[in-house]
């Protein structure tokens, strides 16, 4: 018994997809974070083990059987070392071994959040939808994919024809699960940790005086002021932000391995700053309330973003084939120029 309810103790149920640990390092010393909503349009004054944070979200639930080995054997070895990368950063060290770990750490904060399943989930509805249209369009294509795909016992049961009219007239509901956000979560790290390790780092450091934030969405792409339309990590131009605590912000740019440190204005900090708030799906989030509210009315963020971060659309759709056109970084209010790096 007692070997039972240890195990059960040691299963977390709530789980952070903005660690703990990190949030802690926006807190100047404090125990609580206040934590402004744009969708209730509120602020509230929290702890950051109560921010950010949903029942079960990475959860594998096979047949009924809980297992959260997600969450506390591979997060709690990469929240680990982005911990200790942070400690190094702090103390001047910049080793091409903490910048691994801590792209890790970035790359697997891009995936682990609530726009990135929301963003797999649609994707794997709409080819699952286009499946069964492609699939089972008249009686032979039926016959086919059941034949390929099909278990030779339910074949048997379920016709062609019943099938076509079952697909034709709506009456067949997909159900999306968790599996293919927790599958996709895992296996994009490496490939975006690569292409974050390869940018030229630069960490700016705030003045004492004031301090970076942090949202619920922190890693940060900006587009070149004058191609908006273009972004993502490869376009010339492009910025990445991503604070790493109160003090201290990441800043990439250009394919290079170049790393260094330098301080930046106050001016400067509310310009990251705001563009942080701007990046933020629901949660803006730091140690000062007055701060915060500066931040939201200089970035007009008060209110929830108009534009999705995320998109799924069906580009082209015809009796033979389909085209899905996936969006994640939309358009958004930047505030230029970012940090000048001179």
């Amino acid at each position: 018994m007692f070997t039972l309810l240890l195990m059960f103790k040691n299963q977390p149920k709530r789980h952070h997809y903005l660690p703990v640990f990190y949030q802690r390092g926006f807190t100047e010393g404090m125990d609580r974070l206040w934590m402004y909503d744009r969708k209730a349009q509120k602020f509230s004054n929290a702890s950051p083990e109560d921010i950010c944070c949903e029942n079960d979200m990475y959860t594998i639930d096979p047949k009924g059987q809980r297992n959260v080995r997600i969450e506390v054997k591979w997060f709690s070895k990469i929240d680990g070392d982005g911990a200790e990368a942070v400690r190094h950063f702090r103390q001047g060290h910049l080793s091409d071994e903490w910048r691994e770990a801590f792209s890790i750490f970035m790359a697997q904060q891009i995936t682990r959040t609530p726009v990135f399943r929301r963003s797999i989930m649609a994707s794997q509805r709409i080819m699952a939808e286009e499946f069964l249209r492609l699939g089972f369009s008249d009686v032979e294509r039926a016959r086919r994919t059941m034949e390929h795909y099909g278990d030779s016992q339910d074949t048997e049961k379920v016709s062609p024809e019943s099938m076509v009219e079952a697909v034709t007239d709506g009456h067949l509901k997909i159900e999306i699960t968790e599996a293919p956000f927790l599958k996709h979560m895992i296996e994009h790290v490496e490939f975006l940790a690569r292409w974050l390790h390869s940018f030229n780092w630069t960490i700016l450091k705030a003045p004492k005086e004031t301090g970076f934030i942090i949202c619920d969405y922190p890693f940060v792409l900006i587009p070149p002021k004058t191609r908006l339309t273009l972004a993502g990590f490869k376009y010339p131009g492009t910025v990445m932000l991503f604070p790493i605590d109160r003090c201290m912000c990441l800043h990439m740019e250009g394919r290079g391995w170049a790393t260094r440190f330098i301080s930046i204005s106050k001016g400067n900090v509310r310009l990251v700053n705001q563009n942080i708030a701007v990046n933020s799906e629901r949660f803006i989030i730091g140690p000062n309330k007055t701060q915060l509210e500066g931040i939201i009315a200089r970035s007009t963020t008060a209110l929830p973003d108009t534009n999705a971060r995320a998109t799924v659309e069906m580009v082209m759709a015809d009796a033979d084939e389909c085209l899905i056109k996936m969006t994640f970084w939309p358009i958004r209010n930047y505030f230029y120029p970012i940090a000048p790096l001179a």
